[in-house]
């Protein structure tokens, strides 16, 4: 009975990473679609102006770090940080993508969009650490299994409790 727990913990987790990912993806999306709306085309090349209080705004959050980056058409960088890896995928119709990634060595979570402009795409990708998202993973996994394996131990008890219960009086 406790290893059929412990097996249940896989399909378990999984179910709970992607509740903490729902849970926190749109928080990524809502500012991309802030610096969105700063994209502006000149006759040579695209602009973003993002006010600054803007970014600060952004890059505020007590636990994970908070990265963006902005490049223009040919990959060219506009602003933020350079190092945030690109969709392994095409953006689908919406022009949004959400990803996982690796960044210095610590796992990220990546909303991209991409915004067709005169002179190519703009892509705008806003990252976090996972931190709190694996925080919220560990408490669902704690959360459900740790009545589970109570209720495993209990039984294992009562099980041996009976069976030794029903075979006393066989015994000399």
């Amino acid at each position: 009975l406790l290893a059929l727990v412990l097996i249940s913990t896989i399909p378990g987790y999984f179910l709970a990473v992607r509740a903490a990912n729902d849970a926190f993806d749109h928080g990524l999306l809502d500012p991309a679609s802030v610096i969105a709306g700063y994209v502006r085309d000149n006759e040579d090349d695209v602009k973003v102006v993002v006010p600054e209080t803007a970014i600060d705004a952004i890059r505020i959050d007590t636990i994970d770090r908070i990265f963006f980056q902005i490049t223009g058409p040919g990959n060219a960088l506009i602003a933020g940080n350079a190092n945030i890896p690109s969709p392994g995928v095409a953006l689908d119709n919406t022009g949004e993508v959400l990803y996982s990634a690796v960044l210095d060595g610590q796992k990220i979570r990546v909303a991209a969009i991409s915004i067709p402009r005169r002179n190519g795409n703009v892509l705008i990708k806003i990252a976090e650490t996972t931190l709190k998202r694996d925080r919220l993973v560990h408490d669902i996994l704690v959360g459900a299994l740790t009545p589970a394996i109570l209720v495993a131990i209990m039984a294992a008890i009562l099980f041996s409790f009976g069976i030794r219960r029903g075979l006393a009086p066989l015994l000399p």
